[in-house]
């Protein structure tokens, strides 16, 4: 039977008993269910503070999480000044960011206004509008395009 109070039809639909119970069902009937999970507010009696901490465990799958290893560093590579050039020292650089780099002809560490600057002259010289004869301008210059998103999305100065 339907736990709606007053319900006789059949509880074929589960819903969470509550959100400190969710693996607790409540069995309604299918307008009741609709009409529970339309109320339901998971976070309703919760402060700001638990929201963020609940939040957070979320964003992980509810496991512990600790640092990464610090071994692979941006100073490892040549050329390493000590700064990233990106707003941490010791940043670690990822496989598609050394990728990119190559592509680019960039070294690390590099700031955004160098990385810009040589996106727009590589650029300039493999857009297919300004190379109408070359078959396979387009291509490098989607190269380049895909290679500085990936550098931009990750530096910060």
């Amino acid at each position: 039977m339907c736990e709606w109070e007053g319900c006789v039809e059949e509880g074929a639909f589960p819903a969470p008993a509550s959100p400190n119970r969710l693996r607790e069902r409540r069995w309604f009937c299918l307008e009741h269910v609709r009409e529970y999970n339309r109320a339901w507010n998971y976070y309703a009696n919760m402060s700001f503070e638990e929201i963020e901490w609940q939040r957070r465990r979320d964003t992980v799958w509810q496991r512990p999480t600790w640092p990464f290893s610090r071994g692979s560093t941006a100073t490892s590579s040549p050329g390493g000044t000590g700064d990233s050039g990106r707003g941490r020292a010791h940043m670690p650089i990822s496989p598609a960011e050394k990728c990119a780099a190559t592509t680019l002809g960039l070294r690390i560490p590099y700031t955004k206004d160098s990385l810009k600057r040589c996106f727009r002259d590589l650029a300039k010289d493999a857009h297919p509008d300004l190379n109408p004869g070359q078959p396979n301008a387009e291509e490098r210059f989607k190269q380049l395009r895909e290679a500085y998103m990936t550098l931009l999305r990750t530096c910060t100065k």
